[in-house]
């Protein structure tokens, strides 16, 4: 039986855990159109491919274009 690398299984995992995170808290989420002030979608730009690569980026110290608010 071969383990995962440490390393790699906490990367996954926090990602994941961040993406969560980003999609429950309302402070996310943005109106697509601000002259309507009751919206009936609203829209978010971090996805799960931003958050993995949120948490290589910060371990490999790269940029980011997408930032959690």
């Amino acid at each position: 039986m071969q383990e995962k690398p440490v390393v790699e299984s906490n990367g996954i995992e926090s990602s994941c855990q961040r993406f969560s995170v980003h999609r429950i808290t309302p402070y996310e989420w943005s109106n697509p159109h601000p002259c309507k002030s009751d919206p009936d979608e609203l829209e978010t730009d971090f996805t799960a491919s931003n958050a993995l690569w949120f948490g290589i980026g910060s371990f490999l110290c790269q940029g980011s274009d997408i930032l959690p608010k």
